[in-house]
């Protein structure tokens, strides 16, 4: 899969978190909320996936998750092969595991994988077929929502108490992408603007992606003042773990530019200089990716000020 490195560094960064550390910001956001959407409505395609992916689950045999869950105690990486495989066939039965043991992490995390990964297939997705991609994405990520949203609240005197919350916090983002590419502009800015109120730790990659997405709404409402400043305030950010190493979304930077708007994307270039391509990094093995960063956004900078749209695979939708 294409997207591996990326995702599997993302699980060494987040999977830990999701079995030590609360996430006091999800618990901000009403227990109420399951980010419905007028498509969920009957005889919708979205509706008959969902038919279609709840018959799938509950096709999954005890014999088959209790297989898988030895592997993951075997394995600590195995939810990243689980991920490697078909979605039509991983995606019920790591639905079925998370609705077996909602506070396990590997099954989750096979998913946010997927939805990753979806982001990287889609790329190459005509219009049409963007569309029908993404749409089951939203609907295996929404009854991934749903499964946690109905979970039995745990003790909160266990050790484990938090996991719930944490979950729900790291299916919101690929929800709301999901919702944007389905053309639910409304679900997207709901679960983004959630997500910033319920950052009280001022998270880096929250701040990124919720603005990110936000902007990406303004400009299919065609509000380009309200994107360009959402532009700015995803890249106000001194960044994450996975900020610093994989860089910074540039794909609203990229809608802009195809409007003309050059300036304000060179401003978000300066601003993510802070933590992305900063040659000051203090630590040797990262300052040479440091150096090929700082080298690219300089490329880019020239090639906007020439008129051009960088064509890197970072800028592709």
């Amino acid at each position: 899969m294409k997207a591996l490195s990326f995702i599997g560094f993302l699980v060494v960064m987040t999977t830990p978190c999701l079995i030590t550390t609360a996430i006091a910001e999800s618990q901000a956001s009403s227990d109420s909320i399951e980010y419905r959407s007028p498509s969920d409505a009957g005889q919708t395609p979205v509706y008959k996936l969902r038919l279609d992916l709840r018959k799938a689950m509950e096709n999954v045999g005890d014999s088959e998750l209790d297989e898988l869950e030895a592997k993951f105690k075997e394995d600590s990486y195995y939810h990243m092969k689980l991920a490697a495989g078909d979605r039509n066939t991983i995606v019920p039965v790591s639905l079925a595991g998370m609705k077996r043991r909602p506070q396990h992490a590997e099954f989750v995390v096979a998913l946010i994988m997927f939805s990753a990964e979806d982001q990287f297939t889609a790329r190459g997705l005509d219009p049409v077929k963007r569309m029908e991609y993404y749409q089951f994405t939203f609907v295996y990520l929404q009854e991934a929502l749903a499964i946690v949203q109905t979970s039995p609240k745990p003790d909160p005197n266990q050790k484990n108490s938090d996991n719930l919350m944490e979950i729900r916090a790291m299916l919101q983002n690929p929800m709301a992408l999901a919702a944007l590419e389905i053309g639910d502009l409304s679900l997207s800015k709901q679960i983004s603007e959630d997500r910033i109120k319920a950052n009280s730790r001022n998270d880096g990659d929250v701040i990124h992606e919720a603005n990110t997405i936000l902007g990406r709404v303004a400009m299919r409402q065609n509000d380009l003042e309200s994107a360009k400043q959402c532009l700015l305030k995803s890249g106000k950010t001194q960044g994450s773990a996975v900020l610093k190493s994989y860089g910074p979304s540039f794909i609203l930077a990229r809608e802009l530019l195809e409007k003309g708007q050059k300036e304000v994307v060179l401003e978000y270039l300066d601003l993510v200089a802070a933590f992305w391509g900063n040659s000051k990094e203090e630590r040797p093995q990262f300052q040479r990716l440091a150096e090929e960063q700082a080298r690219l956004r300089a490329k880019w900078i020239q090639e906007i000020k020439d008129g051009k749209i960088p064509a890197d695979a970072q800028w592709l939708r």
